[in-house]
């Protein structure tokens, strides 16, 4: 478990947009001497695409009226109790994802990819650990599938599925996997054919779901848009505004993990990949006290802290043996959670695609100017003087530097309340 997310302080939000154009430039540094670099992603960074975040996926006056949050209509249980609510709220964003074209912020990390993290000598040593395609990987707990426009299957990894990957509802179903001893548990239907039948599917090109504009509910009848180029089971499943089980014709679902849900399928090749690069990463840091590794985390906010919590432990894992650096781009949440972290944190306050842009064009400034020998502080984060550390100095006569302004007036007060009460019980002694 990571700490809570701290909103900064009036006088931390004033350092760090004071700050930011020092604060991107050592960020470039740091990425264009990297070694290898992880792109972590929330819902902030699909923003950038159009995309509603959290707080805003329910806000809907349909939903206002039957006072309905995103926790809520997050819930499978909708399926079974009222399917046109659901698959209307999953329609929408079904239909908004694939509407809405991945922003210019996903070509610019798949560059950097591409120019940094592809043949290098780390690249191939990651490669020979855990065969991925190189020193990159994408961690997302974005549903809208976007990061499969621009980055290879092979490494990126989605925590919580997405909606294009769809699943029978039925956890009983035939497609169900076995159980550890390898005996199916409760299962119903024919076996399915392992060729053609998974137990995710793709949805096919074309389709759209009807999603009624005033009651945000989609009947059952025909979809808003058919399906194409899709195999006949497909079709026929996705023939219908509520789609159905390639197996066994029961309801299906998005594969998407939803609060209180016990029947989604996780992708477990891809998850499989995603920690075996991650233990590479590690082994190889332990084995190469120079590599450096940059975390590059993109709106990752307070309501599901997945992102955040694991991009610091990635952090704190790497440090420990090797140098790693975490650039933490939010505009509202941007420090470090952990606070033995944030001397290792570049804070970037600022939403996503307008910082990688400044630091992308920072970098190719860096890497024509970066000569062997550079000073080396100029890739680590610059010290916040705002921000307060676990256990400030006392030291008398010495100041901490990062202590904010109102700390250090508390901290005058205090001690000037402590010499009066001293000379009170010095001249009550005396009398």
């Amino acid at each position: 478990m990571g700490a809570a997310p701290s909103t900064p302080t009036a006088a931390q939000r004033e350092e760090l947009q004071r700050r930011r154009d020092e604060i991107i430039e050592r960020a470039a540094c740091a990425l264009a001497r990297s070694d290898a670099i992880l792109l972590m992603t929330g819902a902030g960074w699909s923003a950038d695409s159009g995309l509603a975040v959290y707080a805003d996926v329910a806000n809907v006056q349909a939903y206002h009226e039957k006072s309905l949050t995103y926790r809520d209509l997050c819930q499978p249980s909708w399926l079974n109790d009222d399917p046109a609510l659901f698959y209307g709220f999953w329609g929408q964003c079904f239909n908004d994802y694939r509407a809405a074209a991945p922003h210019e912020g996903y070509r610019i990390v798949a560059r950097w990819r591409d120019e940094l993290c592809m043949r290098s000598s780390a690249a191939e040593a990651l490669r020979a650990r855990c065969g991925t395609p190189g020193a990159f990987f994408s961690f997302t707990s974005n549903v809208d599938a976007h990061s499969l426009h621009h980055f290879s299957p092979l490494e990126v990894r989605e925590c919580h599925g997405n909606a294009e990957s769809w699943q029978c509802a039925n956890r009983r179903c035939a497609a169900a996997p076995a159980s550890p001893e390898g005996v199916p548990e409760e299962r119903t239907g024919s076996p399915p054919d392992e060729k053609t039948l998974p137990i995710r599917w793709g949805a096919p090109a074309g389709f759209r779901f009807a999603v009624d504009g005033e009651t945000a509910l989609a009947p059952q009848g025909p979809p808003g848009s058919a399906a194409s180029g899709a195999s006949c089971e497909e079709a026929a499943a996705f023939a219908s505004n509520w789609p159905t089980c390639l197996h066994c014709g029961g309801a299906a679902r998005p594969s998407i993990l939803m609060f209180s849900d016990i029947a989604w399928h996780d992708d477990e090749e891809q998850e499989a990949r995603w920690e075996a690069w991650r233990e590479a990463v590690k082994a190889l840091a332990r084995d190469r006290p120079s590599f450096r590794l940059t975390v590059v985390e993109v709106g990752a906010g307070g309501n599901v802290t997945t992102v955040r919590n694991l991009a610091e432990e990635v952090l704190a894992d790497v440090r420990e043996s090797a140098t790693a650096t975490l650039v933490r781009i939010n505009p509202e949440l941007p420090l470090a959670d952990r606070k033995e972290n944030q001397e290792h944190t570049f804070s970037v306050l600022s939403n996503g695609l307008e910082a990688i842009r400044a630091i992308d064009e920072a970098m190719q400034r860096v890497r024509m100017e970066m000569k062997v020998g550079d000073v080396e502080e100029g890739a680590l984060p610059p010290k916040l003087h705002t921000v307060l550390e676990s256990t400030p100095e006392k030291k008398e006569g010495v100041v901490n530097p990062l202590l904010d302004a109102e700390s250090l007036s508390l901290f005058k007060q205090l001690d000037e309340l402590n010499a009066q009460l001293g000379q009170q019980l010095e001249d009550k002694s005396l009398a």
